[in-house]
């Protein structure tokens, strides 16, 4: 229940920061060491209930790729740490690939069992250069099995991304600025639990993306009712 919740906290699926123009990662990130961004989530009253900070780290450029280490810490509305990861942004050739291990990363969650034995499987969601409305989008899913103790049965939490699609283009205004959007959509299942007692938990996503930015406002709704929103509300510039 604990990953579901940091789900719910950010208010979305993937946000990882799009640094200052440097290393041009296609039409929708731009990738720069050092970049700092702060992310502020609210819930469906519009009430602040924590934030999410992220920095680029290395970054590398091979063979026509570029990959960016990312590092993302999630605060609550105390402004105490609730979760921290690791992963990846690449891009080659104008398409942008976004590591889904940032969904989950309990070894970096204060309160984790010690000495547990995580595994994580999953896909890289894509992002092309030119993000018209009508298009559809790769789908992607990821697994992690955690088992603490040997003998015991391992619980697993599988995400599925479906049905992702570019709805529209609009412009948005935040405390970072106006920026021009393109409006995707998905559908997001979390199933959490020990083999057949697994529970699916599902919920839809929309987030708003502006090139040379990256996501600027997301938001996640359970049976058409609002959840969570994020919004963007510092990056560098």
């Amino acid at each position: 229940m604990k990953i579901l919740l940091l789900l719910l906290l950010a208010g979305g699926l993937l946000l990882p920061a799009s640094p200052a123009p440097a290393q041009n990662c296609g039409h929708y990130y731009n990738l720069e060491q050092g970049g700092r961004y702060e992310l502020t989530t609210y819930d469906s009253r519009d009430r602040v209930t924590g934030r999410i900070v992220q920095e680029v780290g290395k970054v590398t450029t091979q063979t026509g790729k570029t990959t960016a280490q990312m590092h993302q810490q999630t605060f609550d509305k105390q402004n105490k740490l609730v979760s921290q990861a690791d992963f990846t942004v690449e891009c080659q050739a104008g398409l942008v690939r976004l590591d889904m291990r940032a969904l989950f990363n309990p070894q970096g969650s204060p309160g984790a069992a010690k000495g547990a034995n995580v595994q994580v499987t999953g896909d890289l969601l894509e992002l092309p250069a030119n993000l018209q409305p009508g298009t559809p989008l790769k789908n992607g899913s990821m697994t992690a099995t955690m088992s603490s103790q040997p003998g015991l049965p391992a619980s697993t939490t599988v995400i599925s991304v479906t049905n992702r699609k570019v709805e529209s283009n609009e412009a948005l205004t935040t405390a970072a600025g106006s920026f021009k959007c393109a409006k995707i959509s998905q559908d997001m299942e979390v199933k959490m639990g020990i083999g057949a007692l697994a529970l699916p938990f599902a919920m839809h996503t929309v987030e708003w993306y502006s090139p040379g930015v990256g996501p600027v406002r997301s938001e996640t709704y359970r049976k058409d009712k609002l959840l969570g929103y994020t919004v963007l509300t510092s990056a560098p510039r």
